[in-house]
């Protein structure tokens, strides 16, 4: 197996640069595929320089299981989303930001996921006067749970009533043990309870990232009764990948499907033209295997091993 690498950098959150890699992979003759690797260090991900030395840490190990999904459909000349009944995708908005809000509903979005907990009090207030769509609240687990227990009681029931889900309002800091957390808690809240990074098996539903979770697990003991897939915020190759899986999954346990998360990022520009998904309706990539095929192929790649 060759691996070769095309680095790039962006700014997937407001302030924040990351960077990653495109991964070309032979593994044969005439069989090459692509993949990404996209690390987040924040949640315990190696650097990408660190992940490219060693082939057996970290993220790095789902990449050539993508590549060679990506390549063995390249082979035979398949496109890997066409044929698959794809799920539709969330918006990633600012709450206080009500133009951009109006501007996706006009696109055909109904859900809209947004970040909470780093200045409560006027999120809390940007959500009480935001418009009546469904919201999906993020706290990256910024509050405690009796933070967000008080925050939950005195929330207005009409703000309340725009809450389609939460996702980690509380947790531990990453490497330690998740909390205890009473299992009669969430069921206080209407709004379903999502672990995404904080593993909590008593909250009912589950945020997937494939870039990074391995689905078998999902398919062979599914303990989760909601599974929400969402991308890493990655490359558009990466988010493809994703919805490959998002679909696969929807197909065997349509009982499961919802809206994903699925939104674009910012600094891929010519990714997603060449996508030309302009609704909140994923529709397959052109081209083979994950797609982007002339995009790939114009990059520049330096071996890796």
């Amino acid at each position: 197996m060759k691996i070769y690498s095309s680095r790039y950098k962006h700014e997937p959150l407001p302030g924040k640069i990351v960077e990653g890699a495109l991964l070309r992979v032979h593994f044969g003759a005439w069989v090459e595929g692509y993949a990404d690797l996209h690390p987040w260090e924040e949640f315990g991900d190696a650097p990408l320089n660190a992940q490219l030395a060693s082939e057996n840490s970290g993220i790095f190990a789902k990449s050539p299981y993508l590549a060679f999904v990506d390549a063995e459909a390249r082979k035979k000349s398949r496109n890997l989303l066409r044929g698959l009944d794809l799920p539709s995708s969330h918006a990633l908005v600012d709450i206080a930001n009500t133009s951009e809000v109006e501007k996706m509903r006009s696109q055909g979005f109904t859900h809209f996921k947004t970040k909470m907990g780093k200045n409560l009090e006027s999120e809390t207030n940007a959500l009480i006067r935001a418009p009546n769509v469904k919201w999906r609240l993020d706290f990256n687990a910024q509050l405690t749970e009796e933070s967000f227990a008080k925050w939950w009681s005195a929330l207005p029931s009409e703000a309340r009533s725009k809450i389609d889900l939460i996702e980690d309002p509380y947790g531990p800091v990453f490497g330690t043990p998740p909390p205890k957390v009473p299992g009669t808690f969430s069921k206080k809240v209407p709004g379903t309870v999502y672990s995404d990074w904080v593993s909590n098996d008593q909250w009912p539903g589950k945020v997937f990232k494939p870039a990074r979770d391995f689905s078998a697990s999902l398919y062979q003991e599914n303990r989760y009764p909601q599974i929400l897939f969402t991308h890493a915020l990655d490359h558009p190759l990466g988010q493809a990948a994703a919805i490959w899986e998002a679909g696969r999954f929807y197909q065997k346990y349509p009982a499961l499907r919802q809206v994903c998360g699925f939104p674009e990022v910012a600094g891929f520009d010519d990714f997603y033209s060449a996508w030309n998904c302009k609704t909140s309706r994923r529709v397959p990539v052109p081209g083979l295997g994950f797609g982007f095929d002339e995009l790939l192929q114009s990059l520049r790649w330096e071996r890796v091993s």
